[in-house]
């Protein structure tokens, strides 16, 4: 090969590097790539436990790409909620279920490890109000105005490990293919 196809090969080369490079760019995030991004603009979102979360109601609701770049724009929670709620609400699913999701998941994986740190050698709250000190944002009742449910001990069916969380959907009866859980 002569010195200047190896220059014409080196600039096609460098080319090519440069369009793929481009193009990795545009990628939209991943989940994880999301919540990162997440947590270096909203402080209160960079904590590992938050990031985990984000990832996985990320995943578990299969978060569009136009929805993952948006969120990871986002700079503060007013410009993360404006985006998801625009987003869901075109299309990418229920925001009112997702909601519910939401809290169900809160009360199992973020409140009761901390309300079980605090009642050592108790296996159940008493109640779900029991659970709700340890949230963020306290509700009894789900989107559509019931409450939502607590299982645990002799009314736990099979599923949830320790404790569960269920909200009965938007026709407010048990047993039916809206209700939603924590262990599923």
């Amino acid at each position: 090969m002569t010195s200047r196809a190896l220059v014409q090969s080196s600039g096609v080369v460098k080319l090519v590097a440069i369009a793929l490079g481009s193009a990795a760019c545009k990628r939209p995030p991943t989940c994880k790539e999301m919540a990162e991004r997440l947590g270096q603009h909203i402080p209160q979102l960079g904590t590992p436990a938050e990031q985990r979360d984000s990832v996985r109601i990320c995943s578990d609701r299969a978060w569009s790409a136009e929805l993952r770049r948006c969120a990871a724009d986002a700079t503060d929670p007013h410009a993360l909620d404006d985006c998801i709620s625009q987003l869901l609400t075109a299309g990418q699913g229920d925001p009112k279920t997702g909601e519910a999701r939401d809290t169900v998941y809160a009360y199992v994986d973020d409140a009761f490890p901390k309300w079980s740190l605090n009642h050592f050698g108790k296996a159940c709250p008493d109640k779900l109000d029991d659970l709700s000190f340890y949230l963020h944002h306290s509700t009894r009742t789900d989107p559509w105005g019931h409450p939502y449910k607590l299982v645990c001990g002799e009314s736990m069916p099979p599923g949830p490990e320790h404790v569960g969380v269920m909200s009965l959907g938007p026709d407010g009866r048990e047993g039916t293919a809206d209700d939603i859980h924590s262990w599923k």
